[in-house]
């Protein structure tokens, strides 16, 4: 590959891309708490945290040795999530001559990809490729994006809302009447997933009906009873409480509500 080169790894991360970029921006000192199997210290020497220039020093391990880097902060772009270090001191730069890192955050549909690239210059031919290095930035990727999502959840508490976006083709009236008014027709529908369906009481597609629905989650077959608590035919909307089966069991309390709503395309959530 000659003395230069350029590596570059991509990563989808589930939590808040703003939180990912600031650790390693502006709180690296906080990636000791986080990782500390990799990073066991990150010092400030000049500057201030997050800005241009700063001078950063970096202990961590790898592939069980421990190393020190020193480097400063060349770039930063708060609109791409950017951020670039170069090295000058330490370990690394008794085997590259140069060597630039540079993590940033891309959109890619619903996804946000954390993509790092290395760039490099080998002392010499006989120095290996940084492949350590780019492992290295993708487990700490992978270790810092784990640690904001579990911060979410411990933050939610016992109570929440989920809430999931699927574009759907078919007409959103059709759509609508399906669910409100002809449930008995999902097992047919969707057999692999719902299996049967029964009216308990009241009539289907009127508000204060309780149905039963089996179905079939994770490889289990399982019983929901629901109360259908609200309809609003103008706006597509379908609000189901749990009263009693298989998911009462975990949860005090559970409500569904199926929304169709216009946004350049039919798409409920």
């Amino acid at each position: 590959m000659g003395l230069k080169g350029k590596l570059i790894s991509e990563t989808e991360i589930k939590g808040c891309k703003d939180l990912f970029h600031e650790m390693f921006c502006e709180k690296p000192h906080h990636l000791p708490n986080v990782v500390p199997q990799t990073i066991q210290a990150v010092d400030l020497h000049e500057g201030d945290w997050g800005t241009i220039g700063s001078v950063v020093n970096w202990n961590y391990t790898i592939e069980g040795d421990e190393k020190v880097v020193k480097v400063i902060i060349d770039e930063i772009n708060k609109e791409k999530r950017l951020v670039t270090f170069k090295a000058f001191e330490g370990h690394l730069i008794e085997e590259y001559k140069a060597f630039k890192a540079t993590i940033h955050i891309e959109n890619e549909g619903d996804n946000n990809l954390a993509i790092w690239t290395i760039e490099y210059e080998k002392q010499n031919e006989d120095i290996p490729e940084p492949f350590s290095y780019l492992q290295l930035a993708t487990n700490l990727t992978k270790d810092v994006d784990t640690h904001h999502v579990n911060q979410f959840f411990s933050k939610m508490g016992l109570k929440s809302v989920l809430c999931v976006k699927i574009e759907m083709k078919a007409n959103k009236d059709v759509f609508h009447d399906v669910f409100t008014n002809k449930p008995h027709h999902v097992s047919t529908m969707s057999p692999l997933h719902v299996q049967g369906f029964d009216l308990l009481e009241g009539d289907i597609g009127t508000v204060g009906s309780k149905i039963c629905w089996t179905y079939t989650l994770d490889g289990e077959k399982k019983i929901s009873k629901q109360i259908l608590e609200a309809i609003d035919h103008e706006k597509k909307v379908l609000i189901l409480r749990e009263f009693e089966g298989d998911v009462t069991d975990k949860y005090d309390s559970f409500k569904a509500t199926l929304h169709n709503r216009n946004k350049r395309r039919n798409r409920f959530g």
